[in-house]
């Protein structure tokens, strides 16, 4: 690698940006900012707000350039950085709390089966979420990569900096565990399989 290309990877990037150097969040910026926006425009659904999201996480980069703690590779900083920021905000986009006459309202008209099944839904829920906190970092990644943002294993090696079999691997693993903890959930799984597509 020559002198010029080595000041312009990632790593040197990061270590200029923590000593103020702003050329290099421009640098970051320009190198990153297209592939970012294109990869969360399909969780918003909106390009311009893609861009804003992209754009935060930069600024947010600039204002914590001296606490940042990059256990991977910046690229897989980047990209989940700005997965989690979007995920929020979809959250609280999609966050409804109901009165309490809503809520009795609710109870009266559901059937009995329905409210069992609503019950046993949030209890699945829950079961995957103690699931998903059970899987090492790197497994947890790469199993929400693809089945919730349904990234092919290549996007998901591309994404994370690592190889396509070692994404294999890490779904092998995932699946087990899914498998032995929610198989109690069966009946469940296979309603709501568009929506968890574990098996």
């Amino acid at each position: 690698m020559s002198l010029v290309a080595a000041e312009f990877t990632p790593q040197v990037l990061l270590d200029r940006l923590r000593t103020d150097d702003e050329s290099a969040l421009k640098e970051l910026f320009h190198l990153y900012y297209d592939a970012l926006v294109h990869f969360v425009t399909p969780m918003l659904r909106d390009q311009d707000r893609a861009r804003d999201v992209v754009q935060d996480v930069f600024f947010k980069i600039w204002e914590k350039r001296k606490d940042l703690q990059v256990t991977s590779s910046l690229k897989a900083y980047l990209y989940m950085a700005v997965r989690n920021h979007a995920l929020n905000i979809i959250k609280r986009e999609n966050r409804i709390e109901l009165n309490d006459d809503e809520v009795v309202l609710e109870a009266k008209s559901g059937s009995q089966d329905g409210s069992y099944d609503r019950l046993r839904e949030k209890d699945l829920q829950k079961k995957l979420a103690a699931c998903l906190d059970m899987l090492p970092p790197k497994c947890r990644q790469v199993f929400e990569l693809s089945r919730f943002e349904h990234f092919s294993n290549k996007d998901i090696a591309d994404t994370l900096d690592i190889s396509v079999k070692t994404v294999e691997n890490q779904m092998t693993k995932a699946l087990q565990l899914m498998r032995s903890n929610l198989l109690p959930y069966l009946r469940l799984l296979l309603i709501l399989a568009s929506q968890y597509a574990f098996f």
